[in-house]
């Protein structure tokens, strides 16, 4: 039944074209649709015991509707967005298990810490200029927690002995979703780019697409 997540696509393409043409009233209603439509599949194609794991997965499915919802608002609702997401991120770690220490793991960490390092400090940068030095925190810990994500996802699924299709789906969806975030950050608070906002959806749900795929087929 893994052609159902095709269905994702359906609204997935309309907030795409919706963000494109900044249609801002399309985008409220399709981009958590996208959300929605993803929870519907994986409960229909999880497969084993609806566990903790799937709470977990389902739970960061849910954290991250709210973000959106948060984030499609014409107020600024960055901060709740940001909580949101980073509750969304802890329930993926707990989907996967968390991280496997190996010197695999050590290696992917360290390359976390260089990408995220220089990231973390540019955006600080630009919050600052922004005069939001409030959010300076806030980010710090997001990119903390999604860097743990992205660690976990590439160490946990072949630690475990997962399908090599979840293990692939699991690293794409969250480097995926990583990207998605980084632009987000150097676009809103570094330097405007006029390709970022379109990318930026179509990242973020294709890596929430692979990280579904993964945890329901592993």
């Amino acid at each position: 039944m893994s052609f159902l997540y095709l269905l994702v696509l359906v609204p997935a393409l309309v907030d795409w074209v919706a963000v494109a043409r900044q249609d801002r009233r399309l985008e409220r209603v399709a981009k958590p649709a996208t959300l929605v439509v993803l929870m519907i599949v994986v409960a229909l194609t999880w497969q084993g015991e609806l566990g903790a794991a799937f709470a977990a997965t389902m739970l960061a499915l849910c954290f991250s509707l709210a973000g959106d919802v948060f984030l499609t608002q014409d107020r600024d609702l960055l901060l709740p967005g940001l909580a949101a997401f980073f509750a969304a991120h802890v329930s993926y770690i707990a989907a996967f298990g968390g991280a496997v220490l190996s010197p695999y793991s050590v290696f992917i960490g360290t390359t976390l810490i260089l990408v995220s390092g220089p990231l973390f400090l540019a955006v600080r940068q630009g919050l600052r200029r922004s005069d939001r030095t409030r959010l300076i925190l806030p980010v710090f810990a997001y990119v903390v927690v999604i860097s743990v994500m992205v660690l976990t996802t590439l160490t946990a699924p072949g630690a475990n002995d997962w399908g090599r299709g979840s293990i692939l789906a699991a690293a794409l969806g969250s480097l995926l979703f990583y990207t998605s975030d980084a632009l987000i950050g150097l676009h809103r608070f570094v330097r405007e780019l006029s390709w970022a906002p379109v990318t930026i959806m179509v990242t973020y749900h294709l890596g929430q697409v692979g990280l579904a795929y993964s945890l329901a087929h592993r």
